[in-house]
């Protein structure tokens, strides 16, 4: 990745938005055509409206940064999913923080409704047993597994104690690795959840 669209080895930039020779693969009269006035009047107006686009797509990012992001939900949610990958890189931190801004109830609910569980008696009922503590595990194994909640976010949102969060993703795992269906599932369940 470049900073600047002139330093990409394979872009076009430097042809529309400097006027250096094309390559001869490189058809420029369809963009040019877009713009008016002269050659050089056509390159600095594309010079311009690309890196105009580049100020708007920072501002947005550093507006989510900030969490200072307008309109309705489902807005912050396509922008959400614009610009933040589906896997975290762990070494940029906004990647993180915006993850962070996250709702784990409006998360837990969401996944609660794929696998078709009342979140209330999961909370109310401390220990379960059988397919109930199978389902609350995958719940909290999900939530666990995108890397964005604390232990202690999670055991509060699930009833439970945070070091009870630990021992039930243990638990799955486990569980997983020895049952090749359940795999299946939980790998079907994960990959129907989207943040």
């Amino acid at each position: 990745m470049v900073e600047r669209l002139e330093d990409y080895k394979w872009s076009s930039f430097l042809t529309y938005g400097y006027g250096k020779k094309a390559e001869d693969w490189l058809a420029t009269e369809f963009i040019f055509n877009l713009f008016q006035g002269s050659r050089k009047q056509k390159i600095q107006a594309y010079r311009q409206m690309v890196q105009q686009y580049s100020v708007e797509e920072k501002n947005t990012l550093k507006e989510l940064r900030f969490n200072i992001a307008f309109g309705s939900l489902s807005f912050i949610k396509e922008i959400r999913q614009k610009y933040l990958p589906s896997e975290l890189n762990p070494e940029k931190s906004e990647q993180k923080r915006l993850k962070r801004s996250i709702n784990i109830t409006e998360q837990l609910e969401k996944a609660a409704i794929l696998l078709n569980v009342d979140l209330d008696k999961f909370k109310k009922a401390g220990r379960l047993r059988g397919r109930e503590k199978l389902k609350r595990d995958m719940l909290i194994s999900l939530l666990w597994g995108l890397g964005i909640f604390k232990n202690e976010e999670i055991g509060s949102a699930m009833g439970i104690s945070y070091s009870a969060v630990s021992k039930s993703v243990s638990a799955l795992n486990k569980m997983i690795q020895e049952d090749n269906t359940l795999k299946k599932k939980f790998k079907r369940f994960n990959s129907q959840f989207k943040t």
